[in-house]
């Protein structure tokens, strides 16, 4: 095989003094339309930096929020199973997010009617009767109660309670 082995190596170094390559800065700066550090990339406002860790931890939240609430309402149901009380009281908020439940109370209301017992009165908002209507088709409810919540009624209510 014809060929030439040399064993001179020689590097040549130019220095600018600024540490990122070679070459002079051209006539009004170095025009890479950049921030400054030569990567070509538009600079990003430090708001943006803040605004993008404000939705990360808001998300954070709210997923250890909704962990928490889960964890507080299996202690409920836990300790309404283990005590057995004559009535519940409770508040219907219909939540249209949920894919198969029409709002958390269907979980307390699984629970009670095993309980026979144990009788639910619960409070709800005009505006939401109907999807409580829907819930008291499935589930037994001893009495609904409208906001604003009359002390009387909720008396009464209590007092037709077996005991």
């Amino acid at each position: 095989m014809p060929g030439t082995v040399t064993d001179d190596i020689q590097i040549i170094v130019t220095s600018t003094g600024r540490g990122r390559g070679g070459g002079d800065v051209p006539a009004g700066g170095d025009d890479d339309g950049g921030d400054g550090n030569g990567s070509g990339l538009p600079a990003i406002p430090r708001r943006a930096y803040y605004t993008a860790m404000q939705l990360g931890l808001a998300g954070i939240i709210m997923f250890f929020m909704a962990l928490t609430s889960s964890f507080l309402v299996r202690k409920a149901l836990g300790a309404i199973k283990q005590s057995c009380p004559d009535a519940i009281v409770a508040e219907f908020n219909f939540q249209s997010d949920f894919r198969d439940r029409t709002s958390s109370l269907e979980s307390l209301l699984a629970v009670v009617q095993r309980m026979p017992r144990t009788k639910v009165i619960v409070f709800y908002e005009n505006e939401q009767a109907h999807q409580l209507a829907k819930l008291m088709a499935r589930f037994p409810v001893h009495e609904a109660l409208a906001y604003p919540i009359d002390a009387r009624k909720l008396e009464e209510s209590l007092r037709r309670i077996p005991r």
